[in-house]
């Protein structure tokens, strides 16, 4: 993906922020309104606890600082090297057999996957 995409793509997922905030200030107007004994048994659904603390689960999740952070990841995954779905990034190996480096995709083979294990065999 060419630099120019990504940082289009960076500015919208930034041109959200006025939408998400209205949405975020508008769920904690209804959390305010709605009687207290609703807004527990519905949290009590989504999460399966009955006893926890409600207000601060929505002060935070109606908080500028958790819309900030959430819309800085989507924006640090647009900039992430490697892609979802995307070429492998080439980067430098140490091939064990000789201990020369050499680049990742010299291993790739035509109708063959290029599988990395960064698990440990002991």
């Amino acid at each position: 993906m060419s630099d120019l995409i990504k940082h289009i793509r960076a500015g919208a997922v930034w041109a959200t922020y006025p939408v998400c905030f209205i949405l975020q200030k508008s769920l904690w107007v209804l959390y305010k309104l709605a009687p207290r004994s609703l807004t527990e048994k519905l949290l009590a659904s989504r999460t399966g606890k009955i006893n926890m603390e409600v207000d601060e689960s929505i002060q935070y999740m109606t908080s500028n600082t958790m819309l900030v952070k959430s819309l800085q990841k989507a924006v640090t995954d647009i900039y992430k090297e490697a892609q979802l779905g995307g070429q492998a990034p080439d980067m430098k190996v140490v091939n064990l057999e000789d201990g020369k480096e050499v680049n990742l995709l010299s291993f790739a083979r035509a109708g063959r996957p290029l599988l990395i294990n960064f698990g440990s065999c002991s």
